[in-house]
């Protein structure tokens, strides 16, 4: 597979995950999205199932959530674990979504960024399930976010990444992807770093 994406487990020290779990958890102030995805998205099967709870941290060069200073010191940890320097930080931002009934509902296609050399890491924050697949396919430039499924083919490379506590994925921002949303854990927590 020529997909470029670097997984490591047990990435962030266990005590700290667990204290920033309970920070997220208990001292987050949380948005209510009426989708996982972008607002124009057309989600299958049903749009009922696709919503989650956001709270972004720092976007764009302003901090957005009083605990910054505490999750700052983690970005350290990636650039060391993953032998990388963040140079821009432009976003991070804590997803959860929710158990739902329907066995095979899918979040949409989307990308985290395009143009330039942007990278995301995803860091799974509790014991949960719902993975997150990555295509081959890149998205650069101007996009019409309607015509994202089309460019997934029969042909296209997929990656699936097993949801882990604990577990961070590094990977280029342009790629398309979609969480699951879990089906055995009544949330999933993630976190979405995106920088340069």
């Amino acid at each position: 597979m020529t997909i470029d994406t670097q997984i490591i487990d047990n990435v962030l020290p266990p005590n700290y995950i667990k204290e920033l779990l309970d920070v997220i958890n208990y001292e987050f102030i949380w948005d209510w999205q009426e989708r996982t995805t972008y607002e124009d998205n057309d989600p299958l099967p049903s749009p009922i199932w696709d919503k989650q709870m956001s709270s972004m941290v720092y976007r764009d060069g302003k901090v957005h959530n009083q605990k910054y200073g505490f999750i700052l010191p983690m970005l350290y940890i990636l650039e060391e674990k993953f032998n990388i320097n963040i140079k821009t930080l432009i976003r991070i931002k804590v997803n959860k979504t929710f158990t739902i009934p329907e066995d095979e509902y899918v979040s949409a296609w989307h990308c985290d960024g395009y143009g330039g050399d942007i990278k995301t890491i995803l860091i799974y924050l509790d014991e949960s399930d719902g993975g997150t697949v990555l295509s081959d396919v890149r998205v650069t430039g101007d996009y019409n976010i309607h015509e994202l499924r089309s460019l997934i083919t029969p042909d296209s490379e997929k990656e699936y990444i097993e949801y882990k506590l604990n577990r961070a994925v590094l990977f280029d921002s342009t790629r398309l992807h979609y969480g699951e949303l879990p089906k055995k854990h009544k949330c999933r927590t993630v976190m979405n770093i995106v920088f340069v």
